[in-house]
């Protein structure tokens, strides 16, 4: 098979540019450019780690004397929530197979259904993404959770969706092949990008799909397993060896290869941050526009799970989250301070001003930039999702059957 083919042009598709060996940046050379470009931030939170960069960075700055919980709304026993959604007083409590639609005025549970895929935010129409069957994205109204409109994907049912992302019109999806007949010995070895075109108007068919939508691009990669994020106008993709840059016509603009395993990938103004297994260890780089690797550290053995791709504060520094254990990465590659949890972290978030707020056990704990920190509050039971803010100046965190609404 072809690394990269075209289903839609029935085509096999060829870099802009040879491909690059990954290489040490130069001792004292210039930048070379962004990988990614970031957009501007916006004070919503559209996805799991926040925004299309997966770099869990808000867009509002942290509370330096600790809020105290002011609502709670009861969740449905069977979600099991891992992140939270928002847009203005709108919160979409996500877990693996459900999701519940939050009025954050209210406050009050408006909503709630199952979702087979990664729940996401369409701030252009007011919806969110909640794909409730294989081969359709299907999107529902953030002010009542009523089905908006669903969409055909061109490649079908055989690719589970890791990830959409949203360009005003354009819809981004990208899906790993799925094993359907577990007797069939063939193993999957492909993934899809596809690029939609979803038009200006909500007006839907008599079957609910939303009328014009159609892929513009899809690309198939050879390769079942990849770390993706986006930014702006370009689409970071990593696998086995290799690191793809794309843009949003899926022109394979830069291949850059090495000997690794992607874990985990996000992006920041200086580059791609990429968690990558080298040589029996874990190491995180960064990952300029040329192909440099301009900040390399090793990472401390562990068996704990890692919870979240690399976050990123506006400084560039990374904060990386297992866990058991927090471990801060100055912009220069050492290893700045580590934190050792006394109960299991199930996410974190960045704030504007490169405040880390942590969930960990039955706390959320606010960290300075140099390590130092306080509590912002101790729950009675064992949180399940990263601590995020939200307008006008609320924390949200969640657990097992609880969201808490924190204020001043």
């Amino acid at each position: 098979m072809h690394e990269f083919y075209s289903q839609w042009r029935d085509e096999a598709v060829t870099p802009l540019h040879p491909p690059t060996p990954l290489r040490v940046a130069p001792a004292g050379a210039p930048p070379a450019g962004l990988l990614a470009p970031l957009g501007a931030a916006v004070p919503s939170c559209v996805r799991a780690y926040v925004n299309d960069a997966c770099n869990s960075r808000l867009a509002l700055a942290g509370p330096y004397r600790a809020p105290t919980p002011r609502f709670s709304v009861g969740l449905p026993r069977e979600l099991h929530p891992t992140s939270i959604l928002t847009h203005g007083d709108r919160a979409v409590i996500c877990g693996p197979t459900q999701w519940a639609l939050i009025d954050l005025d209210a406050p009050a549970l408006i909503a709630q259904g199952a979702t087979i895929g990664e729940v996401t935010l369409d701030l252009a129409r007011g919806c969110f993404c909640a794909p409730e069957a294989l081969g359709v994205l299907s999107a529902r109204r953030l002010s009542d959770g009523r089905e908006a409109y669903a969409v055909p994907l061109s490649v079908g049912e055989i690719y589970r969706r890791t990830y959409t992302a949203y360009r005003g019109a354009r819809l981004l999806c990208a899906g790993e092949e799925q094993q359907l007949d577990l007797h069939d010995g063939a193993a999957p070895s492909t993934s899809v990008l596809e690029i939609l075109e979803l038009g200006s108007s909500l007006a839907t068919d008599t079957s609910g799909l939303l009328v014009g939508a159609h892929c513009t691009h899809d690309l198939l990669l050879d390769h079942p397993r990849i770390c993706i994020a986006s930014a702006s106008d370009r689409i970071v993709v990593a696998r086995t060896d290799k690191v793809y840059q794309f843009d949003f016509e899926l022109t394979v603009e830069r291949v850059f290869t090495g000997v690794f395993e992607p874990l985990a990938l996000s992006l920041a103004e200086s580059g791609a941050y990429l968690l990558a297994s080298f040589e029996g260890a874990t190491y995180l780089w960064r990952i300029d526009g040329h192909g440099h690797v301009d900040l390399s550290a090793r990472l401390a053995a562990t068996a704990a799970p890692l919870v979240a791709p690399p976050l990123v504060a506006p400084d560039q520094s990374c904060v990386i989250l297992h866990a058991d254990h927090v471990t801060k990465v100055s912009p220069h590659s050492h290893v700045a301070w580590e934190y050792r949890a006394p109960g299991l972290v199930p996410g974190g978030t960045i704030t504007s001003d490169g405040m880390l707020l942590l969930s960990c056990g039955t706390d959320v704990i606010a960290f300075r930039a140099n390590g130092t920190s306080f509590r912002i509050h101790r729950f009675k039971g064992p949180l399940r999702t990263a601590p995020l803010l939200a307008e006008p100046n609320r924390l949200l965190v969640a657990s097992g059957d609880t969201l808490w609404i924190l204020e001043p």
